[in-house]
């Protein structure tokens, strides 16, 4: 297993090689550089932000559209990395 820490708003992830992308924070829209990162049958999942509020995200291939599921309580992803987990 190779773990990578990393902005998610900056553009420094590796286009493809990922096959699990983890965000902890919500967006409004996947950023397509979060799918270049993915591998053929990589998963992504995030929450996105809408009209009704935060839903679980997730992204079964680069070029699909996310499956929204549960209503969550996550705040807006802001640029950098956090300082602690």
């Amino acid at each position: 297993m190779h773990v990578v820490r990393a902005d998610g708003l900056g553009r420094d992830l590796p286009d493809r090689g990922c096959d699990r992308i983890l965000v902890h924070g919500s967006v409004a829209a996947i950023p397509e550089h979060w799918r270049a990162a993915l591998e053929p049958g990589g998963r992504l999942v995030a929450a996105l932000r809408g009209d009704g509020g935060c839903r679980i995200a997730v992204l079964a291939t680069p070029e699909a559209e996310p499956e929204l599921g549960a209503p969550v309580r996550l705040a807006a992803l802001v640029p950098g990395l956090a300082q602690v987990l």
